[in-house]
């Protein structure tokens, strides 16, 4: 028998070790890493939450959640479930910020339906705007409305850490939440009180649950599942495409014996779990319904439309979600302007979203995105039908809803998606870290993507990839311009005489700023001075009547988002380019085609 010596013994000893100790240390190196990307991330949003000015959608849903949570019914606006806006309004509850209930609130139920316009909740909402304006502390109000949307952005990187390393290991974990945590698309909305967080964060919460169940199914597993798809139909209502998916990847995913009888009994009490969890969530939220003079619309007359008409009147949901799910069915085949490359048009261009995301998406997330999913071949056949069964099925239903989808109004319908290519294309870590002269090919991503984040610091929702500059050529509407800049105008506009055509929310204190003209009352003969123009009014909403400005060069923009002029000459009212020209080379703009 050979002899071991006490130095073999110990090294024999200690080898395991090591190999246990290496896991762990690499841990709490994505620990570390993780957490400091996520305190850069809150710090970043913070900062822009404060400085921008309220966005189109802002203050309806400060105003709408926090009167649902003060008078615990839903009345003047169901667009949308009500559950995410209530979750959002929470800060402003606490802080006991004021509510004018006295006004549209009060006087709606009074109205008979004959007197109703189904815009009550403008109403309500220019009650709010001027009440803290008043005040003086407006931003204040808006900063404590964007808390819960940084919370949500932060944990959408948390949940892509565990579902990227659940499916394909530490190191895609910890690139797919890397990669979101330092997007600039991911601040410029984290940073803004709106759904399309919530619903991004729902839905890998629900791909996190159905990975949970997959991988080892029991009564809790499933709980969590039903709950998270409660939560995604809760928050939108294209949830339910989510829920739909979900069922599938149930139904596709391998079970013990190949039986499918457990399947079915899974996706049966996901479903009926998930209908219930919506009545409970807007009981909660809100039990009472009110008055609800809001417009449900006819349905259109395609098949698609009526059908899920129908479907929805069949089942039995709150009163309030009900007439909001029937609205978005009746308005979902109506055309929204857009603009795009330079291009303007009114309804569905197929490659809308994918340019958009080349437009929006830094190098190094792109990368991952379309050319990760190449790393699958690498993977053994069970990681990839588990990681197919997780996320393919949502995936591909957002895409197919998202690409004849008619209102074309920018990147955030597309967050969902952007934040499931990250975790689709994240196996590409494992072959970045095989060897070790790949590193500098990590390093030049890491570099590249965090150049983009502080680049775009601290106008992060205007930001636009090389070589797609300048955006306010290429982009507009929330892939660009939302209106976050009006503050910063208003800065401007002191002490100066501006015909201005601005867009997005605090409108009203734009319009009641010394020295403000409004230019699209005015005819382009009439023009002189200062003039400044948001780039959605200018290429979108207004593109016709703004036609004429296209051709003029700018003196400068406002954080990339409105651009400026100054006419010593009165302009000519003839139609310009379809896109904005460039800067001036002085400080005059002049007439440029």
């Amino acid at each position: 028998m050979a002899m071991v010596t006490p130095v073999e013994e110990s090294l024999t000893r200690s080898a395991p070790r090591a190999e246990e100790d290496r896991p762990d240390r690499g841990r709490w190196v994505a620990i570390a890493v993780l957490a400091v990307l996520t305190i850069q991330f809150v710090s970043v949003s913070a900062w822009q939450a404060w400085r921008d000015s309220p966005t189109v959608d802002e203050p309806v849903h400060m105003a709408t959640g926090l009167a649902a949570l003060r008078e615990r019914e839903v009345r003047l606006n169901i667009e949308a479930p009500m559950f995410p806006k209530a979750v959002n309004a929470l800060p402003l509850l606490v802080a006991r910020v004021s509510l004018p209930l006295d006004g549209m609130w009060s006087h709606v139920t009074e109205l008979g339906p004959d007197e109703l316009t189904g815009f009550e909740w403008a109403a309500l909402t220019n009650e709010f705007e001027s009440l803290h304006l008043e005040r003086g502390d407006y931003q204040r109000v808006v900063f404590l409305g964007r808390i819960m949307p940084i919370v949500e952005g932060a944990l959408i990187g948390l949940v892509l850490f565990a579902l990227g390393s659940a499916l394909f290991g530490r190191a895609a974990g910890l690139l797919a939440a890397a990669l979101w945590l330092t997007t600039p698309l991911a601040v410029g909305f984290s940073h803004l009180n709106g759904l399309d967080l919530a619903f991004t964060l729902a839905v890998l919460a629900a791909c996190l649950a159905l990975e949970r169940h997959v991988r080892r199914p029991t009564k809790i597993t499933l709980a969590w599942l039903a709950a998270a798809c409660g939560l995604v139909m809760l928050v939108r209502y294209t949830g339910v495409l989510i829920v739909g998916a979900i069922a599938i990847g149930l139904l596709l995913a391998p079970r013990p014996g190949g039986s499918r009888r457990a399947a079915v009994t899974d996706v049966a009490v996901i479903v009926v779990a998930a209908w219930a969890l919506v009545w409970v969530g807007t009981l909660v939220v809100a039990p009472g319904s009110g008055s609800i003079p809001y417009w449900t619309g006819t349905v259109g007359s395609g098949p698609v439309t009526r059908t899920a008409s129908r479907v929805v009147d069949v089942i039995p949901w709150p009163k309030s979600y009900k007439l909001g799910f029937q609205f978005q069915i009746a308005a979902s085949p109506l055309e929204s302007p857009a603009y795009l490359m330079g291009q303007s048009w009114r309804g569905v261009r197929w490659w809308f979203w994918p340019v958009t995301l080349a437009v929006k998406l830094p190098l190094a997330a792109l990368a991952v995105a379309v050319l990760g999913p190449i790393a699958w071949c690498r993977l053994d056949r069970a990681t990839v039908r588990r990681a197919a069964t997780v996320l393919l099925p949502s995936l591909v239903v957002l895409v197919v809803f998202l690409l004849p989808f008619p209102k074309q109004v920018g990147i955030r319908y597309a967050l969902p998606v952007v934040a499931l290519l990250l975790v689709v294309g994240s196996p590409v870590a494992r072959w970045l870290v095989a060897s070790r002269p790949r590193w500098a090919l990590v390093a030049l991503l890491l570099v590249v993507q965090l150049a983009s984040f502080w680049e775009a610091v601290p106008h992060s929702l205007a930001w636009t990839a090389p070589p797609f500059r300048p955006g306010y050529a290429v982009a507009a509407e929330s892939s660009l311009d939302w209106g976050q800049d009006n503050w910063s105008l208003i800065e401007w506009m002191d002490g100066r005489t501006v015909f201005a055509a601005p867009f997005g929310g605090s409108l009203e204190a734009v319009h009641k700023t010394p020295g403000y003209r409004d230019l699209l009352t005015t005819e382009p003969t009439d023009v002189r001075g200062l003039a400044a123009a948001s780039v959605t009014e200018l290429t979108t909403y207004h593109r016709d009547q703004l036609s004429w400005l296209r051709a003029y060069c700018h003196i400068g923009t406002i954080g990339g988002s409105i651009l400026l002029y100054r006419f010593e000459q009165p302009p000519t009212p003839e139609p310009g380019p379809s896109r904005p020209v460039g800067r001036c080379s002085g400080d005059v703009s002049v007439r440029t085609e």
